[in-house]
């Protein structure tokens, strides 16, 4: 762990009235986590970055260099979101609701007339949202190729129909869900998901252009990272599972877009996307939104999300109450481990913090 420290290039961007003591004391004890309770292999997470969200304030913790020994990681580098890109895909799902362009009832049958006889068509859209569809983790004809783009929109959705659909619908999280629920976006609406992401989310939260990217050609051969492996790798293309697998965005962006939507009390679609806590398969406690995963304290309500590609790892957890947040991103494969969820609740007071409002 030793080695890790002297290795780590230890940088921050530090922005508002953020009090310099108070960033390093945060700095100390990240120290400390690092040294302590994770251990993190610079030969098999060369770099990563940190950004710690406190109310209207953040900054930036950057460590190592990107993988392909090109220079120091910043804090513009660009990043596959890999699932956590389901989050984005929810958000303009929320906003369809929101703006009555679809109900949580609606059946895909609507849409796909040509189900109309069969199970998938009885799927409705709160249930891909929440992964409660039926729709198998691993679909017989499709297996493996979610992660290497070479799923076409007409394969995926014939494919669905060879795949019987579960019985009971419980809980099952599965790339699939969020796929179809995309393309059923576009099929309604008449536009790319694309556009409609920058109409709801990018235009309305965010004001760089460049904040989510989809398998944009001049960040496939860029930003490479480091498979499970080890060996080099570049971005890949997931076809039809672009949305639900497939994005990119920087650090600086993602920070902006949580501050300005997830943790705005008053944005009616992200209560929508955080709302309706549904048990799940993951231990007993996690339960999940329509967006994010859920963990429940007697203080507290944490909403938690990552993601994975073949180079990079990407995690989202935030706390409302405490308008805290905590975004990691990684250029290997393996990733942070548990540290961002350790750095979220050391600045939470190891969940004793007051909440927001009722400080001192």
């Amino acid at each position: 762990m030793h080695r890790l420290l002297l290795f780590l290039g230890f940088l921050s961007f530090s922005f508002g009235a953020y009090a310099q003591s108070i960033e390093q004391d945060i700095r100390k004890e990240i120290a400390k986590i690092l040294t302590h309770d994770v251990d993190i292999d610079p030969e098999e997470t060369p770099g990563l970055l940190l950004g710690i969200i406190e109310v209207d304030t953040f900054f930036i913790l950057e460590y190592g260099n990107r993988a392909d020994g090109s220079g120091a990681l910043g804090v513009h580098d660009v990043f596959d979101l890999g699932g956590l890109s389901k989050v984005f895909v929810s958000a303009v799902a929320c906003s369809m609701i929101e703006q009555g362009i679809f109900s949580w009832d609606d059946r895909l049958e609507e849409d796909f007339p040509e189900w109309k006889e069969e199970k998938l068509g009885q799927i409705s859209f709160e249930a891909l949202l929440q992964h409660q569809s039926g729709i198998k983790k691993v679909l017989v004809g499709l297996e493996g190729k979610t992660f290497d783009g070479k799923i076409q929109e007409n394969d995926f959705l014939a494919c669905l129909q060879q795949n019987p659909i579960k019985s009971e619908k419980s809980f099952q999280y599965s790339h699939h869900n969020y796929a179809l629920l995309s393309l059923w976006i576009e099929k309604r609406t008449g536009q790319s998901f694309s556009s409609l992401l920058q109409d709801f989310i990018v235009q309305q939260h965010q004001e760089s252009n460049d904040f989510l990217s989809m398998g944009d050609q001049k960040y496939i051969d860029a930003y490479s990272g480091l498979s499970k492996a080890g060996n080099l790798e570049s971005a890949i293309h997931y076809g039809s599972h672009e949305y639900s697998q497939g994005m990119q965005a920087k650090m600086i962006d993602l920070i902006a877009f949580t501050q300005s939507f997830w943790l705005d009390e008053n944005n009616p679609v992200a209560q929508l996307c955080l709302d309706n806590h549904i048990e799940t398969d993951i231990r007993n406690k996690l339960l999940f939104s329509r967006s994010f995963y859920v963990l429940q304290n007697k203080k507290y309500t944490v909403y938690t999300h990552s993601g994975r590609s073949n180079r990079h790892t990407a995690a989202i957890h935030f706390v409302p109450e405490t308008k805290t947040g905590i975004i990691a991103l990684s250029n290997s494969e393996i990733g942070t481990k548990d540290l961002s969820l350790l750095v979220l609740r050391m600045i939470n007071h190891n969940w004793k913090r007051k909440p927001y409002g009722q400080e001192k």
